[in-house]
Formats: C-alpha cells, structure tokens, sequence
C-alpha cells in the first residue's frame, strides 16, 4: 500500500542510502508542506548544537542579527534556528581551518 506521499519518503530514503548518507532526514514531500521535520543523524550532537545555538541566539551579537532577520522575514523560529546552527557551524569550522580566535564583527543592522 505505497501511496504517492509514501513514495516521496520512500525514494527520499532510497537515494540517501544508496549515497551512504547518516544524517539528517528532511521529508519534503507536497502532503508534509505544512510543517518541516528534522529527524535523524547522532541526538546527542544535536541536542548540543541546538543548545548552543539558542544561547547564541540570544548573546551572540552576530548570530542574533541573523535570527531576528531570518524571523523578521517571516520564516519560523525553528527554521531560523536551524539556519543559525548551520551558519554557527561555518563560523566554527573557519575558525579551525585557519586557526584564529573568535573576532566578532558586529553585524549590520537592517
């Protein structure tokens, strides 16, 4: 019984595991367009990335700016979290790469 909204999971699903991928669900399938669900990849990770990243919301001069944009902009507030723990992660892995410290450059207002 595979209808046509099972079958978006499913070749979702078939795609990521021929590629060998571990990580992150997203189900985008035109009956789930309402909400958006993240599901998948290692929880304990996760749950650190989305702490930190509410924290950062919240006191990082740089990451608030996106979030109060992205959520200005009418997007929801997990999405705008999301967004946040992707852009936090590019930072931190730049941070690494080029072995510098944290230089908070104060984001422009809009």
């Amino acid at each position: 019984m595979e209808t046509s909204s099972q079958g978006c999971i499913h070749q979702q699903r078939t795609a990521d595991s021929q590629r060998g991928s571990k990580a992150i669900w997203n189900v985008e399938c035109p009956c789930f367009l309402a909400t958006l669900t993240v599901w998948g990849g290692r929880a304990q990770v996760r749950m650190a990335l989305d702490m930190g990243t509410i924290v950062a919301a919240r006191f990082n001069p740089v990451i608030r700016c996106f979030y109060q944009r992205l959520c200005a902009a009418g997007k929801a507030k997990k999405f705008a979290l999301v967004a946040c723990t992707r852009k936090m992660l590019v930072i931190l892995n730049a941070m690494l790469k080029h072995r510098t410290p944290w230089q908070p450059h104060e984001a422009p207002h809009a």
